[in-house]
């Protein structure tokens, strides 16, 4: 999971460059960037969190007792 927020730090850092030199090519980053996000996202919502529950002994559910969970969100 650390390797996928230092992609996404670097796509960051990419589009910076692109955005005020080529605005196509940072559109077609930032779309890509969005799909990945949203995938990246689900999987850490739909699977990640409920795994490493389960293996931890609760530990994801009692660190987020009173935010998230209790939303509904998780």
């Amino acid at each position: 999971m650390r390797n996928m927020h230092d992609a996404m730090r670097a796509a960051i850092g990419e589009m910076g460059t692109q955005v005020s030199t080529d605005v196509p090519h940072f559109r077609a980053l930032w779309a890509e960037y969005q799909r990945v996000l949203r995938v990246h996202a689900g999987l850490e919502d739909n699977g990640m969190f409920a795994l490493l529950d389960r293996v931890g002994g609760g530990a994801v559910t009692r660190a987020l007792t009173g935010t998230r969970l209790q939303a509904g969100v998780w």
